[in-house]
């Protein structure tokens, strides 16, 4: 008996992302899974693709997204604005809080066909707007409340969420990283921290991170970036990813700057995770007139 495919992608050029190779070959799917194909066998082939010039890879993945799509301003819908990408897992970095976490969690991370994850915002409302800043004063931490997400869905949840903007912190001191960071150690878990205009030197920021924890817009280039004064990438960053933390590039268009890429770049920093931040305003838009750096 001949066996069935039910699609096959001949001659394309095969990304195996382990093997780390670029091969060409053809692909079989039978029932939403790849299976093998034998070219001296004869199948039943429902759906024949020419993969000739193209490529065929495993689904990629945006560590950093907004997808609370129409509970936030700044939500994209995600499965129609990433799976056509060739996105298939995602990261929403903190749109919801500890207050409307039940919400995201039915609607999004429930309801897509996406895999979502998502790092919790320290603010109990999340990113409503990008219209003005959310509220991150540590009297609202509520380790109890925190801790029910973490424990009811520890298979998607991520972590806690800071803006580390001085937009954001200016009115409750900077002490609030090192709040968030005794919280994330309270709770076990690790922490991202959006470091676009921050509100101190980004060493101070930087020194204070733990092997795990990610910081993100590594290449933005407003107050203290992670260049010195003389365009050279300051040791405390270097030191930091050699002990585990990560930097994700998430550029957002409007949270990087190519007068700090190419010199990082040439010293030979780079990040450790490529994410876009995409939001509703990005999306298969121009970012002009957009003055926020919300995201």
């Amino acid at each position: 008996m001949k066996q069935h495919i039910d699609i096959l992608i001949k001659n394309a050029n095969i990304i195996d992302a382990k093997q780390k190779t670029i091969k060409k070959g053809n692909v079989a799917i039978e029932c939403n899974k790849i299976v093998e194909y034998d070219l001296n066998k004869e199948y039943i082939i429902d759906d024949e693709l020419n993969g000739e010039g193209y490529y065929v890879s495993p689904g990629w993945i945006d560590a950093h997204t907004h997808i609370f799509y129409e509970c936030t301003e700044s939500g994209l819908p995600a499965d129609v604005s990433l799976i056509p990408m060739g996105v298939t897992t995602t990261i929403d970095g903190g749109s919801c809080g500890y207050g409307n976490w039940k919400t995201f969690k039915k609607n999004i991370v429930d309801n897509s066909i996406l895999n979502v994850y998502y790092s919790i915002n320290v603010s109990p409302s999340g990113q409503i707007t990008e219209r003005y800043p959310e509220n991150i004063d540590p009297r609202c931490y509520i380790l109890e409340e925190y801790k029910k997400i973490m424990q009811e869905d520890s298979k998607y949840s991520r972590g806690l969420k800071l803006r580390y903007g001085t937009e954001v912190v200016e009115k409750f001191g900077n002490n609030v990283l090192d709040e968030v960071i005794e919280l994330a150690n309270k709770l076990g878990c690790f922490l991202t921290v959006h470091v676009t205009n921050p509100p101190c030197e980004m060493e101070e920021i930087i020194n204070k991170m733990r092997a795990g924890d990610i910081v993100c817009h590594i290449y933005q280039g407003k107050r203290s970036t992670i260049l010195d004064e003389n365009n050279i990438v300051k040791k405390a960053i270097f030191k930091a990813q050699k002990r585990g933390v990560f930097f994700d590039s998430a550029d957002a268009r409007i949270n990087h700057s190519y007068a700090i890429i190419r010199p990082a770049i040439e010293q030979g920093f780079k990040p450790d995770i490529i994410s876009t931040d995409l939001t509703y305003a990005s999306m298969f838009r121009n970012m002009l007139g957009i003055t926020s750096s919300i995201v």
